[in-house]
């Protein structure tokens, strides 16, 4: 078996209201040039509930 490869990848995202406005917008930025994105999005909002 291959030993797994992991890419990390730094976001940023910024918002006058709450900090969690500022994640939200900085994966779903980052979901539109990286699709992986939006499971872990999906992951993340459902966490949230």
């Amino acid at each position: 078996m291959k030993d797994p490869v992991y890419k990390l990848v730094e976001l940023t995202g910024t918002s006058t209201d709450t900090i969690e406005d500022a994640v939200d917008k900085a994966i779903k930025r980052a979901h539109k040039s990286i699709p992986v994105v939006e499971a872990h999005l999906q992951h993340i909002t459902a966490m949230k509930k």
